[in-house]
C-alpha cells in the first residue's frame, strides 16, 4: 500500500507540472511510472521500517511490547507460538527419570552406557550430564579412558572411547535424530543386535515420538566395539555404531504453571 501511495503522489505531482507548462500528459505519465519503478528499490528499507514501525504500534494498541523489529516477521509467519523459560512454568529440576531399550523397557545396559559417557566426558557438562550421574552410582574403576571426541552444536554428540579388560567400545550420546542416523543396528533386550531395517527404524521413530509427546525429553544412546589398540577417537567413528537405547528426562512443569496469569502479569515482549 505505501508504494502505490508513493507511486501515485509521484504521478500527481508529474502530472501537475506538465499541466502546468503544458507539456504532453501522455509524456508525463510515462516519465513519472519509470521514476516510481526506478525510486522503489531504493525506498524499500525505509517503506519495510515504516511498515514494521506501524505494526508495532497496532501491537502496543494490544499491550505487546515490540522491542526488536523484525520479530514482527517472524510473529506474524507463526500458526502456533510455545514459550517457556526454566524456572517460570517448570519446576527446574531435570531428573533422569527412565533409560528404556527399542522395546520401552527399562535397560541397565542403557544405563550403563548413558553414564559412562557422561562421566568420562572432559567437557563442560550439562544438566542432562549431571542428570545421569545423580541418577545411579556406576562402578568406573574396570574402564579407562582412551580419547573423546567433544560435544559440537553441529552434530549434536559426544563420544567417548573407554576400554575394560582389553576391549574396547566408543559409547556415543547425544540428539536421538543425530545419534539413529548413524546407526546401523540395533541392540536386542537379550544382547543380540539386529541390523537397523526400515521396519524397527519405524519402531525406533515410534518410540522417540511417544515418549516426547508426553512431555519428556530424549537422547539417544549408541555403542561400537573398537579394535584393541584403536587410540584415537575421531568424527568417522560415529558411523556403523548400534543403537541401545533412550535416557529419558523429565522437568516437571510447576503446579501453578495451569493457572491464568492475572491482566497485571499479561503483556509480553519481543
Amino acid at each position: 500500500m505505501l508504494i502505490l501511495r508513493i507511486t501515485l503522489v509521484l504521478v500527481l505531482v508529474v502530472m501537475a507540472e506538465s499541466m502546468a507548462f503544458h507539456r504532453p500528459w501522455l509524456d508525463a505519465l510515462i516519465f513519472a511510472l519509470a521514476l516510481a519503478v526506478g525510486l522503489t528499490p531504493e525506498l524499500l528499507p525505509m517503506i519495510m521500517t515504516i511498515t514494521l514501525a506501524r505494526g508495532a504500534v497496532r501491537l502496543s494498541h494490544q499491550r505487546v511490547i515490540v522491542k526488536s523489529l523484525p520479530a514482527i516477521h517472524n510473529l506474524g509467519a507463526m500458526d502456533v507460538l510455545c514459550t517457556d523459560k526454566t524456572g517460570t512454568l517448570t519446576e527446574a529440576r531435570i531428573a533422569l527419570t527412565r533409560h528404556v531399550d527399542i522395546t520401552d523397557n527399562d535397560s541397565e545396559r542403557v544405563l550403563t552406557l548413558a553414564w559412562l559417557n557422561s562421566h568420562f566426558e572432559s567437557g563442560l557438562k550439562s544438566p542432562l550430564d549431571d542428570a545421569i550421574l545423580a541418577y545411579g552410582k556406576i562402578d568406573p574403576s574396570p574402564w579407562r579412558k582412551i580419547d573423546e571426541v567433544p560435544f559440537d552444536f553441529e552434530r549434536r554428540c559426544v563420544s567417548v572411547l573407554v576400554e575394560r579388560d582389553g576391549a574396547r567400545t566408543l559409547i556415543l550420546k547425544g540428539a536421538p535424530e543425530d545419534v539413529i542416523r548413524n546407526c546401523i543396528s540395533v541392540e536386542m533386550p537379550d544382547g543380540a543386535s539386529r541390523v537397523l531395517t526400515d521396519e524397527l527404524r519405524g519402531e525406533v521413530q515410534t518410540l522417540f515420538d511417544r515418549l516426547s509427546a508426553q512431555g519428556f525429553r530424549l537422547l539417544g544412546i549408541a555403542s561400537r566395539a573398537e579394535p584393541p589398540d584403536q587410540a584415537k577417537a575421531v568424527l568417522s567413528d560415529e558411523k556403523g555404531l548400534t543403537f541401545a537405547g533412550f535416557a529419558v528426562f523429565l522437568d516437571p512443569p510447576k503446579a501453578s504453571a495451569g493457572r491464568p496469569l492475572p491482566n497485571s502479569l499479561r503483556p509480553a515482549c519481543w
